[in-house]
């Protein structure tokens, strides 16, 4: 009887790591400038256009951006910094977990 408690305390214990997991989606990307240079400082925002909630994260000093824990559905990504042009996709499908990679170049 021990033993079967042990295992069963052991399935459950296990079987939870499965309903951990995310559904959530990620974005990220690099962002540089017509000569290829990175631009650090970039804001890159993601535009749910359902819920219309809006995520957005700063470039770091190597150009790349995260957009972590978007649900799933359809956004509007863009890319600004000031002096240079605005960069957006739109209608980017995101799926359950999926990570998605959008590289911008500004001009």
């Amino acid at each position: 009887m021990r033993r079967l408690s042990l295992v069963v305390l052991l399935c459950l214990a296990l079987g939870g790591a499965a309903f951990g997991q995310s559904a959530s989606a990620t974005v990220s990307g690099t962002i540089s400038d017509a000569t290829n240079a990175v631009l650090p400082g970039v804001r890159v925002t993601a535009t749910n256009n359902g819920t219309a909630v809006v995520t957005s994260v700063l470039s770091n000093e190597s150009g790349a951006y995260t957009l972590p824990s978007l649900l799933p559905g359809a956004y509007t990504v863009s890319a600004e910094l000031p002096g240079f042009q605005k960069q957006t996709y739109t209608n980017v499908q995101l799926g359950n977990a999926e990570r998605v990679r959008l590289n911008f170049s500004l001009a």
